[in-house]
């Protein structure tokens, strides 16, 4: 009878030795978690890939032209490759109240590493004038202030030639500037090499 106690607490023991390690294995493979990094996550982004190929494909669509002369802020910008001639103008400041802004063509594109010379009004006269007469200025054709381009000549005597031509008509030879009120023998030698009265 004794030996029958002894043997029921030992199989009993056994059982709730094993049922115990059952249990604890059992629980650590359920609690354990096996973490999958989704492929998608060692992906750039489509939205980062566009971007860096926008701002790679930035960098290779700008130019840099130098706006000087008749402007108020001359220098060196940046535009975009198909930036127009006013754009770069408005960069710099725009032009001054002498400078001549018909001198240009605006609407023009530009390029990479352009010089933009915007010249003064009597500049822009001044090679209007050799463009058209070798140099000389026409005074039968002459504005004021093309006029005003020559030696000696400023806006009085400039008005004087305009009159004189309103009232006269045109000039046969270039000596007959002189018979302007202001004019004389001296003022016509600093402009007689500047000068022709072609029709």
């Amino acid at each position: 009878m004794h030996n029958k106690k002894l043997y029921i607490i030992i199989v009993t023991g056994v059982f709730l030795i094993f049922g115990m390690v059952y249990f604890f294995v059992w629980n650590q493979k359920k609690d354990t978690k096996v973490f999958i990094m989704p492929e998608e996550t060692f992906a750039v982004p489509e939205e980062l890939t566009n971007a860096q190929q926008d701002e790679k494909t930035e960098e290779k669509e700008v130019i840099y032209v130098y706006v000087c002369g008749y402007v108020n802020e001359p220098g060196v910008y940046e535009l975009s490759q198909d930036a127009r001639m006013y754009e770069a103008v408005h960069m710099a400041g725009g032009i001054k109240a002498d400078g001549c802004a018909d001198y240009l063509e605006m609407a023009s594109v530009l390029s990479d590493g352009m010089r933009i010379y915007v010249p003064s009004a009597k500049e822009a006269v001044a090679q209007n004038a050799e463009a058209n007469n070798n140099g000389l200025i026409n005074l039968n054709q002459a504005s004021k202030e093309q006029l005003m381009t020559l030696p000696g000549i400023g806006e009085a005597k400039a008005d004087a030639i305009l009159k004189y031509r309103k009232d006269y008509g045109e000039f046969g030879v270039v000596e007959d500037v002189m018979n302007v009120p202001g004019i004389k023998e001296a003022a016509f030698s600093k402009i007689k090499e500047y000068i022709c009265v072609d029709s």
